[in-house]
């Protein structure tokens, strides 16, 4: 985990591969998830997987990711994300 990164819009976040635009933007360039969600989740299984696992980009905290495709987030002073649509858990996501 680091505390900041750097981002752009054709790079996504620097040094994430699958986050680069490449021949079009690929569907998902940065992916968050709540804090609150993930341990209500890993309370559920009975599990303290590490939030990083899960293979979001950014943990956030205290208020509730709009679901609203279309709806801008701004992270910091210099980054506004818009939200695409709901991340299908690839099969590492599903085995976690």
């Amino acid at each position: 985990t680091v505390d900041h990164a750097t981002v752009t819009l054709d790079g996504g976040i620097a040094g994430d591969f699958r986050g680069a635009m490449k021949r079009g933007p690929y569907k998902r360039q940065i992916s968050l998830i709540e804090a609150e969600d993930w341990a209500a989740a890993m309370a559920q299984v009975g599990h303290a997987i590490p939030w990083e696992q899960r293979r979001a980009n950014l943990l956030v905290a205290g208020f509730d990711l709009p679901q609203m495709p279309g709806t801008r987030l701004r992270i910091g002073a210099d980054v506004v994300l818009e939200v695409r649509a709901e991340t299908e858990p690839c099969e590492r996501m599903e085995a976690l």
